[in-house]
């Protein structure tokens, strides 16, 4: 008896398989590292989350404020590729920042506030956030530290073309003359003033995320 044509149909197409950095089966996710990294198109800036390590084209981005309350200094968005397929996140994001924040004459304070956004290319809906542990530094006195923020993502649905958005916001306040801060950026931890890898703990301006992808156990 002849085979059923509907039987006779098969493909050599091989299924898709998403790709980790690492698991947490407690949390039922795949962790996907990505680096914060900018490109620049003749004379604009965008910012990007890449999964490999490339030299960004701005090694930091820096900014600074007389401003005595506190004043939000810098904002930048930092975007994952369109999705080509929907994907889902949940669980426990970690984003380790590159900040430096510095006052040659009076008292300085300065955090970072990282916010996690759907972007679809005209407007963003806010995933999740958190603000990250604040730095004093002395006057005179450069502050350096790695800043790691633990950002808790609900269950949140991505359809196709749609985009992951990193938002870091960083503010500072000053009691009087003028306050810097640095946010570094470049996935190859090149150095620079504000980042020279001198001290004993060398804070490099790797900008490192590990978002949490829902696994499908």
């Amino acid at each position: 008896m002849a085979l059923d044509p509907k039987l006779q149909k098969f493909t050599t197409a091989s299924p898709v398989v998403a790709s980790y950095s690492y698991t947490d089966i407690a949390e039922g996710t795949g962790m996907q590292i990505f680096y914060g990294s900018n490109s620049k198109e003749e004379s604009t800036y965008s910012y990007h989350l890449l999964g490999t390590a490339i030299a960004s084209d701005e090694i930091e981005t820096k900014a600074n404020s007389t401003a005595e309350g506190n004043v939000k200094m810098l904002d930048l968005d930092f975007d994952i590729s369109e999705f080509n397929m929907p994907r889902d996140l949940k669980g426990t994001a970690y984003i380790s920042i590159p900040f430096m924040a510095h006052e040659a004459s009076g008292a300085t304070s300065a955090y970072v506030i990282a916010k996690l956004r759907k972007w679809d290319g005209s407007s963003e809906t806010e995933i999740a956030s958190s603000q990250s542990d604040t730095i004093n530094p002395a006057s005179g006195v450069l502050e350096r530290q790695k800043l790691l923020v633990r950002i808790v993502v609900p269950s949140t649905h991505f359809k196709k073309r749609e985009t992951l958005r990193l938002t870091l916001e960083g503010w500072g306040a000053t009691t009087s003359g003028e306050i810097n801060i640095t946010i570094g950026h470049d996935p190859k931890g090149r150095i620079t003033t504000d980042f020279p890898g001198t001290e004993d703990y060398k804070v490099t301006t790797t900008l490192e995320v590990h978002i949490p992808f829902k696994l499908d156990l």
